[in-house]
């Protein structure tokens, strides 16, 4: 059992001096840090997550902590993973804002992405056959996207010496629908594979 002195308040810490205010609190880490067990961050967690969506929303608000950032590279990562294109980012971005949660912008977005692709995809238009609706066969333009360099691809994304100098793991996937042919691959043995 452990005794401990607890100062009886004559004001609400609404209506107190900062220095009173600077005083409970130290007060309420004492007590909190013998009552956890010498977790008071943890029990910190638990007591915020008792209280209802709409108080914690608004003891959040109090304490100035309204929104929460996700940097570029985050989103851009959030947005390969979900595979969504850039209108429904800007839906997403939209949404997420009215919860309180600010994405980067789109244009730092598409430079970190111009930067992570560098000159190592190259498009152009090019031939293909297609079926046509009367029956056989049609030539027409499309995108062509591939690597000029694989290998210099395969260098630039090596994860500290994850990929052994003497073999290269790739995953070959392809997708024919919608009137085209997409083809991709994934470095396999680097430390996060879908990054």
């Amino acid at each position: 059992m452990t005794f401990m002195h607890v100062t009886k308040s004559r004001h609400p810490t609404s209506a107190a001096c900062s220095r009173t205010v600077k005083a409970r609190c130290s007060e309420m880490q004492t007590a909190r840090s013998i009552i956890s067990g010498g977790e008071p961050s943890a029990l910190m967690e638990k007591e915020v997550l008792t209280l209802s969506d709409e108080e914690r929303k608004s003891l959040l608000q109090k304490a100035g902590i309204t929104n929460i950032a996700i940097d570029a590279a985050q989103v851009l990562a959030i947005k390969a993973g979900l595979a969504i294109p850039w209108n429904r980012m800007r839906l997403l971005r939209r949404w997420l804002k009215a919860s309180g949660v600010a994405l980067a912008g789109e244009e730092r977005m598409r430079h970190i992405s111009r930067q992570i692709v560098g000159d190592n995809l190259k498009g152009e238009m090019a031939l293909f056959s297609f079926p046509h609706t009367s029956g056989g066969e049609e030539l027409r333009g499309a995108p062509l996207v591939f690597i000029p360099d694989l290998i210099q691809k395969v260098v630039d994304l090596w994860h500290d010496g994850v990929i052994p100098a003497s073999e290269v793991w790739l995953k070959i996937g392809g997708d024919k629908g919608g009137g085209s042919f997409k083809m991709n691959f994934q470095i396999a043995n680097v430390a996060a594979p879908n990054s």
